[in-house]
Order: C-alpha cells, then sequence, then structure tokens
C-alpha cells in the first residue's frame, strides 16, 4: 500500500533577498528515492525577453487562465514577449486581501522545461508587485513539484534554471502568497524549454 509523503527543504539565495522553499508531494513507497530537483535563481538586469521558439508559454494552442483581470490589462500581457506591458487581478483579488490569485499554463502537449522567468509589472512600478507566491509544476503523469518563490527589489525580476530538466511537463501554476494593492500584476512570465 503507499503512502503520503512530503519531502521540504529550504535554500537561501541571493543574501537575503530571495528566499526558495522546495517541497514534493507524492505518493510512494516507504522505500522508494524521490529526486528533488534543484535549481539555482539569477536575479537578472539588462533584460531581454525570451525568443519566441525557445519561451513554451508562447506556443500555439498553449491555455492561459488567470483568477481575474483588470480590464484593460488582458492575461494575454502576461506572455506577449514585450516586458513594457503588464497584467493585473482584478480589484480585490489579492493574497493581501485573503484571496488566492494565480496564473496557470497548460500546454498543448508535454513539454521539457529548463527555467522559468518572472519579470515584475511595469506598468505600475509603485505598490502593484507581487512579492511571493508557490510555482507549482505538474507532469502529465499528475505528479507535481512545488517552489515557494520570494521577488527580488526592486524590479521583482529573475529566472529559475533547473538542475536537471523537468520532462513531461503539462502545467505550471503559479499562485499569489504575497503582494501589494487590491490589484497587483506581473509583466511576464517565460517558460524557457522545448517541446
Amino acid at each position: 500500500m503507499s503512502k503520503f509523503k512530503k519531502l521540504v527543504t529550504s535554500v537561501l539565495m541571493l543574501s537575503s533577498v530571495l528566499i526558495i522553499s522546495f517541497s514534493q508531494t507524492t505518493l510512494a513507497e516507504p522505500d522508494m528515492k524521490i529526486d528533488l530537483n534543484p535549481l539555482t535563481i539569477d536575479k537578472v538586469s539588462n533584460i531581454q525577453p525570451l525568443d519566441i521558439e525557445k519561451n513554451m508559454a508562447r506556443l500555439n494552442g498553449v491555455i492561459l487562465k488567470v483568477s481575474s483581470t483588470y480590464t484593460g490589462w488582458e492575461k494575454e500581457r502576461l506572455i506577449d514577449g514585450k516586458l513594457e506591458t503588464s497584467w493585473f487581478t482584478a480589484v480585490n483579488d489579492a493574497a493581501n486581501l485573503g484571496t488566492a490569485p494565480f496564473i496557470r499554463l497548460t500546454f498543448p502537449e508535454p513539454v521539457t522545461v529548463e527555467g522559468i522567468n518572472f519579470r515584475g509589472n511595469r506598468e505600475y512600478k509603485k505598490g502593484y508587485d507581487v512579492l511571493e507566491g508557490i510555482l507549482v509544476i505538474t507532469s502529465s503523469a499528475k505528479k507535481t513539484v512545488e517552489y515557494t518563490v520570494s521577488f527580488p527589489p526592486p524590479d521583482r525580476d529573475f529566472d529559475i534554471k533547473f538542475k536537471e530538466k523537468l520532462k513531461d511537463i503539462a502545467t505550471i501554476k503559479f499562485i499569489f502568497t504575497r503582494d501589494e494593492s487590491p490589484d497587483p500584476g506581473l509583466a511576464e512570465i517565460e517558460v524557457v524549454g522545448e517541446k
């Protein structure tokens, strides 16, 4: 009979600026080993949008779902390849108000993921930032890994790189756990990988 196991590790990166926690939840046999895929985080500057052929978030057929949208700042802005555009949640859809805003990408077919890049909002730089959240990556076999990610100031931009490529990924979801304002937002989410 399978037993429920949850493994958790924590890492402090980039001085005290960026904190990453990792957990993997799965059904496992008592002595079954679970591979915890380490990652590195790079705080970036001089950002250029990722080439479209390397950005799995921009594949034809990707389904982008968000918890809500502020009219005029539509969800497609998250994956349009333009850093100057941002998406914002609807008013009152904010972790600081007790909700759980989210972004979810569902791929038309499983992909291999090398990393994920987050870009803080560019349109309203003061008071509308996402500060922390949970990144949930799910394979087509329904196995998940979760990372708690804190966004470094001032621009809230960073790149996550996995030590080993994550294969057969079906969905990526990001859930806000700390943010500012009643309608926080992001400029871009890029999924570095291949079909």
